[in-house]
């Protein structure tokens, strides 16, 4: 399909994809086409549908486009979301997406031609290193935070909004480092003796969840 400079929205492949974009989206009138091809699946997760590489990839677009990729009505949209593949590294990579339920399409915006498709994480996102572990016994004076490790491998951990813990059924405001995917209340003061409640709730950007709680 050739796109000249105005307004635009037509589709590909049968209705698989659809396309939405504005004036002066590409610097130059641009044909552009899209193909199925094949792309292994992550091992966290399942394509949703077909892969689609949508071309042409070397010429930078001005403006996003409005990706639109048709899901089967007869499925659920939970823990799903469009992702792009990158072709080097043989990888999936998230993107941020919408599901129209009125036209059962799933939508995001792009800003270059790429392999995408709709894939559902079958994955939580991992809690380890847990300080102080559950049903441990500690002393109050070495007890100095509470800390762990949060992982997602596919979709990833939007930030501190997609953690949450409580001590002592409380809510309490922690540290989150995004780099080393570490989250840490330091304790202002020692723990008194006896049991305590912990509560850990992590999800990843698709919905899924992991908790971890008990007592130490």
């Amino acid at each position: 399909r050739f796109i000249f400079d105005s307004t635009f929205n037509f589709s590909l492949i049968n209705n698989e994809l659809m396309l939405y974009g504005e004036e002066n989206t590409f610097y130059d009138t641009v044909y552009i086409w899209a193909t199925h091809v094949h792309a292994e699946a992550p091992v966290n997760g399942v394509l949703m549908s077909n892969a689609y590489k949508i071309q042409p990839n070397l010429i930078p677009f001005n403006k996003e486009i409005l990706l639109e990729i048709a899901l089967n009505n007869h499925i659920l949209p939970d823990h799903m979301s469009i992702y792009y593949y990158n072709e080097e590294k043989e990888t999936w990579h998230y993107m941020p997406s919408e599901f129209n339920s009125d036209s059962t399409f799933m939508k995001t915006n792009i800003l270059s031609g790429e392999i995408f498709a709709i894939i559902k994480e079958i994955d939580a996102p991992i809690i380890s290193s847990l300080i102080p572990e559950i049903n441990g016994t500690f002393y109050g004076s070495d007890l100095e935070h509470i800390s762990f490790l949060v992982e997602d491998k596919l979709a990833g951990i939007e930030g501190e909004t997609d953690v949450f813990m409580e001590l002592d059924g409380k809510h309490v405001i922690f540290e989150y480092n995004s780099y080393q995917k570490k989250v840490r209340y330091p304790l202002k003061y020692n723990l008194t003796k006896g049991e305590h409640t912990l509560y850990v709730e992590a999800k990843d950007r698709v919905g899924n969840k992991s908790i971890n709680k008990g007592i130490f």
